[in-house]
C-alpha cells in the first residue's frame, strides 16, 4: 500500500491500517509506505527507514525510531517517548 492514509481524516487513517493489521494477523503479508512515523510506529511490526535512496536502518519498531536517528534523517529535532495508552513509541518535534 503506498501511502493508503493520505488525504484521509484521523478516523478513516486508523480504519484503513486497522483493516491491513487484521489481514496480517490472518496471515497476509502487508507493505506499506507511509510518512507519518506515529502511524507506522502504531501498526508496524517492522520499519524501513529510507534516506536519499538507501536503506538507513530496519528492524523492530522500537529499536529504529529512536530521537538521534530521526533526528539526523530528517535534519529536525524531535523526542521519542512511549505513547501514554499504548506500547509504542510516539515522535515529537521539539
Amino acid at each position: 500500500m503506498d501511502e493508503p492514509t493520505s488525504a484521509l481524516d484521523l478516523a478513516h487513517q486508523h480504519q484503513t491500517l486497522q483493516i491491513a493489521r487484521k489481514l496480517a494477523k490472518n496471515g497476509v503479508g502487508v507493505l506499506a509506505i507511509l510518512h507519518d512515523l506515529n502511524l507506522a510506529a502504531q501498526y508496524a511490526d517492522k520499519i524501513l527507514l529510507l534516506g536519499a535512496g538507501e536503506v538507513v536502518a530496519q528492524g523492530a519498531v522500537n529499536e529504529i525510531l529512536t530521537a538521534e536517528r530521526i533526528g539526523d534523517l530528517y535534519a529536525i529535532e524531535v523526542a521519542v517517548m512511549p505513547h501514554p495508552k499504548h506500547r509504542h513509541p510516539l515522535v515529537v518535534t521539539c
